[in-house]
């Protein structure tokens, strides 16, 4: 499990996420702790509301823990997403959200950093 940069383990907890999240773009990754190790079992981005997108998922009651990062735009959300479904594809048997590479943002054209470095090698 690798999460980069990102702001974390939080209790995922309503309120938690009403003190300590803002309404921005940014990314998530949702699991639990386990041996002092954070299991992913989702990741994913919200391309303008973090904190609403989080209290969405809250609701199902099924992540124990969250990780979060903040981002400047939508396509900034995306490439953090990229890069974090790219560090951690190698558990995507665990993690329901992996199935499949992160889309970019409707109304852009923009492509994943890591698939364009590796096709420069």
């Amino acid at each position: 499990m690798l999460l980069k940069g990102m702001l974390g383990p939080m209790v995922f907890h309503p309120k938690v996420i009403d003190t300590f999240l803002e309404s921005r773009p940014g990314v998530y990754a949702l699991g639990h702790c386990e041996d002092e190790e954070f299991v992913i079992q989702c990741i994913g981005r919200a391309d303008e509301d973090l904190r609403g997108l989080l209290f969405y998922f809250n609701d199902e009651g099924k992540y124990e823990d969250f990780y979060f990062d903040y981002s400047d735009s939508p396509v900034g959300a995306f490439q953090k997403e990229c890069r974090l479904f790219h560090l951690n594809e190698h558990d995507k048997d665990r993690m329901e959200a992996l199935l499949k590479h992160p889309t970019p943002p409707r109304g852009t054209y923009c492509q994943c950093p890591v698939c364009v470095d590796r096709s420069k090698s």
